[in-house]
């Protein structure tokens, strides 16, 4: 017979994996009950786990990646990320190869967009609307998923593009 400490740790991992894909309380709720049946968690259980994915993910701190540019180290810039309370992550000089604008999301949008003809400036800006509205709900978070292996590979190579 499964410990109950164990099925509700699993029911709680049900929970995050799909309160991060978006689905509602209610939705997550009836998919507890068709599976654990009369050993699934409460409607109420449940909104205090939401709650608390809530607070921790408001709680967690926001890291903004500059580049080097002078107006990213300007006195005036650094001063308002320090007074919204933002964390700052060092790019290293010379590295397009960790900025996510270049090693995900515009490569991807030349790609998409290549061979393409346009007739004026609002055609393109349409084009590149609709190619962004068209990926899917995880497209930009994964891109920067990719941040930190490409950090990694960075220190792995000593510095060396990758």
């Amino acid at each position: 017979m499964e410990d109950p400490g164990d099925e509700r740790l699993e029911q709680r991992a049900v929970i995050k994996f799909l309160f991060r894909e978006g689905v509602s309380g209610n939705e997550i709720h009836q998919r507890l009950v068709k599976v654990y049946k009369d050993d699934a968690l409460s409607y109420s259980q449940l909104r205090e786990e939401i709650k608390e994915k809530r607070r921790r993910k408001l709680s967690r701190k926001v890291l903004l990646l500059h580049d080097n540019a002078p107006v990213h180290r300007a006195k005036v810039a650094l001063a308002a990320i320090q007074q919204c309370g933002f964390g700052q992550i060092d790019h290293p000089p010379y590295s397009p190869d960790l900025a996510p604008s270049d090693y995900f999301l515009f490569g991807n949008l030349k790609q998409h967009l290549r061979g393409t003809v346009f007739s004026d400036d609002n055609e393109l800006k349409s084009a590149v609307q609709d190619y962004f509205n068209s990926r899917e709900k995880n497209f930009f978070f994964n891109g920067l998923m990719n941040l930190k292996s490409r950090c990694e590979k960075c220190i792995e190579v000593e510095g060396q593009y990758i």
